[in-house]
Formats: C-alpha cells, structure tokens, sequence
C-alpha cells in the first residue's frame, strides 16, 4: 500500500474519485485541519460550520450518491 495513492486505495474499497475526495476532507475536517472556502479560513471550531457541498464544492453532488433531502 505504500507507494499507491489515495485514489488507487479508493478503488480497492470501490470508491470513486470524487468519494476519495470527499473522504479526505471529512477527515481532515474532523481533524480540525482549517480551509479556505470563499478566500476565508474555516474550521470546525467556527462559530458557522459549512456544509458539505461548501466545504467539498459541487462535486459533493455530482458523483450521483450523494442526495439531499428537504
């Protein structure tokens, strides 16, 4: 597993690209590891946490497993 990459080990588990993604930024989310959305810093501790389809962009809904409900 060593010399794969994230993608390589996704596809191991059936993952797609953008789940890997998605992945990746849940963890390091709930690592408190801060990004930048919109040119501002977020992190968990933030008083207004983003959502997923903020915090992961629109690709978040375009893998087609993703759904929102209302």
């Amino acid at each position: 597993m060593g010399n794969r990459s994230p993608f390589e080990i996704g596809q191991t588990f059936g993952l797609s690209d953008p789940e890997v993604r998605i992945l990746y930024k849940l963890a390091c989310w709930f690592n408190e590891l801060t990004f930048e959305i919109h040119d501002r810093p977020w992190s968990i501790a933030t008083d207004h946490e983003p959502t997923l389809r903020r915090l992961c962009g629109e690709k978040c809904s375009q893998s087609g497993k993703m759904h929102t409900s209302s």
